[in-house]
C-alpha cells in the first residue's frame, strides 16, 4: 500500500528527530505552564482556546521536524524493500503450486 498524498504519510523518525520532537514538546509545555503560573486566565474558555492553539502549533512544529529528511529513518525504505521481496516469494510459491 502506497499513500500518494503527502499530507497523510507516516514519517518514521530517527533518534535525532525524536530528540528534537521531545524538545519541541517540552518548549510548548513550558510555555503553557508559564502562562498558567502568571494567572492571566480568568476566563476558562480563553484558557481552553490557548491550550488548543498551543497543542495545534506543537503538532505542526513536530510534523515539520518529522518531515525533515535529516530526521527520517531508513526503516521505511527497508520495509518497502522487504514487502517487495515477500511479494516475489509469494508469487514464486503460487507458481510452484500451479505447476
Amino acid at each position: 500500500m502506497t499513500i500518494k498524498n503527502k499530507e497523510f504519510r507516516v514519517n518514521e523518525i530517527n533518534q535525532a528527530g525524536l530528540i528534537k520532537c521531545k524538545a519541541i514538546a517540552q518548549l510548548y509545555d513550558d510555555l503553557l505552564n508559564e502562562l498558567l503560573l502568571c494567572g492571566i486566565f480568568t476566563d476558562k474558555r480563553l484558557e481552553a482556546i490557548v491550550r488548543t492553539k498551543l497543542e495545534e502549533a506543537c503538532f505542526f512544529t513536530k510534523k515539520a521536524c518529522a518531515t525533515n529528511l535529516t530526521h527520517q529513518s531508513n526503516a521505511k525504505r527497508i520495509s518497502d524493500q522487504l514487502t517487495e521481496e515477500v511479494k516475489k516469494d509469494l508469487l514464486k510459491d503460487l507458481k510452484s503450486l500451479v505447476d
